[in-house]
């Protein structure tokens, strides 16, 4: 009959293999995202990797708890000089020395495109893959952007969790991950790149010399825009340049052309008016102001006059009133 292990239980003396079935109920990784064997840049080519916990469970039966009390720094070598590569940074229980240490996994050097070296899983050796670290061609130092955590990445780490998946991780982290790969393959800009746009734009003047500017505003659009502005002159209005007046040029304010004519023939009392005059009725009979016609009143209305604005009854348009600059220089 198969021995069936109950643990834990008073007056039963227990062994290591004992244990590591109670520890294999917890999953591989580490115990916190947060602050659990997190590596850092700590200048040149050290990394510091930060104190912590983690599981791992290289068989169905066999568990083992990962304890490191104080942060160690790890040094990487110098990267290729003329190809990048991807270093790991993973912690390796090693079940034939009965020990857990941190190594560095370096990657093979590729100008075409470098991939980050496989780790080990298997009942003998289990990698936790802690961060991959890029080393571009012939850099000197490891920098905080170089630095791509991977403690949540159930596929080559992962977060503790006691027999049970809950929220799957790993998918979160792929997509995360094509994110921060579209960044790295150029589809970003990067900041020379942002800087060289910006000074592209101040070269592109919004408002070029002869422009002008209106604002219900007092503040001159230099304060804005630079440059140097005059305002135009109160109570102008703007018109259509065209042949009979150049662009820049000014007229001072007159009234509509008022025309209109009458024919009067005195000895007949007939009379005809046209234009802004008009007819009144008869006012006065023959012989009252003289001996030859009836008279009349006759009047003058500009509403008959040549059209303005558009209408010829008017003189001033509905307006509204703003602040006019033209950029001189």
């Amino acid at each position: 009959m198969a021995d069936i292990i109950t643990y834990p239980e008073n007056g039963i003396t227990y062994d290591a293999d004992d244990a590591s079935g109670y520890l294999a109920t917890r999953l591989s990784g580490v115990y916190s995202a947060e602050e659990d064997f997190a590596v850092t840049a700590q200048g040149g080519l050290s990394v510091q990797v930060s104190a912590g916990q983690a599981w791992v469970r290289p068989a169905r039966f066999k568990g083992r708890s990962i304890i490191m009390e104080q942060p160690t720094t790890v040094v990487l070598t110098e990267a290729d000089p003329v190809r990048s590569r991807i270093d790991r940074i993973v912690l390796r229980y090693d079940a034939a020395a009965k020990k857990t240490s941190l190594q560095v996994l370096e990657g093979v050097p590729n100008s075409a495109g470098p991939a980050a070296p496989a780790i080990t899983r298997t009942e003998l050796i289990y990698d936790l893959c802690l961060a991959e670290i890029k080393r571009p061609a012939g850099s000197t130092a490891v920098t905080a952007a170089d630095i791509y955590d991977t403690r949540a990445d159930e596929t080559v780490c992962g977060v503790m969790r006691d027999g049970v998946h809950g929220i799957p991780t790993g998918t979160l982290v792929q997509q995360w991950k094509a994110v921060i790969e579209s960044m790295r393959g150029g589809s970003f800009y990067t900041r020379a790149e942002v800087d060289a746009l910006l000074k592209s734009l101040k070269s592109v003047d919004p408002f070029p010399v002869g422009s002008i500017y209106q604002s219900t505003a007092r503040t001159s659009p230099a304060a804005l825009f630079g440059g140097t502005w005059q305002e135009i002159a109160q109570n102008r209005v703007l018109m259509g340049a065209g042949s009979g007046h150049a662009a820049g040029t000014t007229v001072e304010a007159g009234l509509p052309n008022i025309t209109g004519s009458f024919v009067a023939d005195v000895k007949k009392g007939e009379h005809k008016v046209s234009g802004a005059f008009t007819a009144g009725s008869e006012i006065a009979t023959t012989g009252e102001y003289n001996n030859f016609s009836d008279v009349y009143k006759f009047s003058l209305d500009a509403s008959k006059s040549n059209a303005i604005y558009g209408r010829s009854a008017t003189v001033q348009p509905a307006a509204y009133y703003v602040h006019i600059w033209r950029r001189v220089a």
